[in-house]
């Protein structure tokens, strides 16, 4: 272990579990549609099909295509800003410019999963339908949303907002790590 302050590891620790959460729950996204699409994630008399970046679900005609190249997205950049906290653990001379390179890693993956909630949470999961209709409306429910279409009932699985705030959370973490990492004292030029 690196001669460091507790507070540092203790920081350093909880921006690494925030991130360390919320890329969990991004990988079950990932994995939910990825391995769920093309059984209609469960949803009576509907099938899917994954496309270059799409789930498309498919009932008596094309439903809803779920972008999960989005997902993906999100989870490569929480994982980015996952190994940058672990390469400053390690790292001896330059751990505070590998920490500091997750804050904007961290930002940017926050950016799209709140867009993303935001778009599925204000009803803009009508946007991924394949024949958009009038007088749809959604709920969210355990583990997703589901569309009331004319048909019956489609649901769409979705992890929420919760990773978002964890995920905030720990970059500020690491923000706060690398301000107590810059403004730490130095030792004395000649000093042992």
């Amino acid at each position: 272990m690196r001669n460091r302050p507790a507070a540092q590891w203790t920081i350093g620790g909880v921006a690494a579990l925030c991130v360390l959460y919320a890329l969990t729950k991004w990988v079950e996204q990932l994995m939910w549609v990825l391995t769920g699409c093309a059984g209609g994630f469960g949803n009576p008399g509907t099938t899917g099909e994954l496309t270059g970046g799409y789930c498309v679900l498919s009932g008596r005609g094309p439903l809803l295509e779920l972008p999960w190249r989005e997902d993906l997205w999100i989870t490569v950049l929480l994982g980015v800003g996952l190994a940058c906290l672990g390469g400053a653990a390690w790292v001896r001379r330059r751990s505070t410019l590998v920490a500091s390179l997750a804050i904007p890693v961290l930002l940017y993956a926050g950016f799209s999963m709140a867009s993303r909630g935001h778009q599925r949470a204000d009803g803009h999961l009508v946007r991924y339908l394949a024949n958009p209709v009038d007088g749809v409306g959604w709920d969210a429910v355990p583990n997703g949303w589901e569309l009331n279409l004319t048909g019956g009932h489609l649901f769409v699985p979705d992890i929420g907002m919760a990773p978002l705030g964890v995920t905030m959370l720990g970059g500020l973490a690491v923000l706060v790590l690398v301000a107590l990492r810059w403004y730490a004292p130095r030792p004395a030029a000649g000093a042992n």
